[in-house]
């Protein structure tokens, strides 16, 4: 068996989170598909499977598309960011799987009275 090239099953499950437009989570799109209890449980076992990220390639859904989304995300709010930047975070792995804590810094005149 090849590993590389995508399964039928990897098919639905991409046809299936296309189709849902987001309403699917992995696991629903992987029952939808056919895949048992242990890969719904696991999804990353098919997910990053190199034969499920060539069909998110086709699909149109490439790591360039979504760095730029995010940027374009990021700069169109930039006051309320929290989500975008942990999400940005994560892919670009500058995190380990830790939670991202918020830190907010006022800057204005009274800035000597705090130092």
């Amino acid at each position: 068996m090849d590993f590389n090239r995508p399964t039928l099953k990897q098919k639905r499950v991409v046809d299936a989170l296309v189709e849902g437009g987001g309403s699917y989570t992995y696991a629903d799109a992987l029952r939808k598909a056919g895949y048992g209890k242990s890969s719904v449980k696991t999804p990353t076992k098919v997910t990053k499977s190199q034969g499920f990220r060539q069909l998110c390639e086709e699909a149109g859904l490439t790591h360039g598309l979504i760095v730029n989304s995010l940027v374009e995300d990021i700069r169109s709010k930039p006051k309320r960011r929290l989500g975008e930047l942990k999400l940005g975070a994560e892919i670009t792995g500058l995190t380990r799987g830790d939670n991202i804590t918020a830190v907010q810094i006022n800057i204005n005149s009274d800035k000597d009275e705090y130092s």
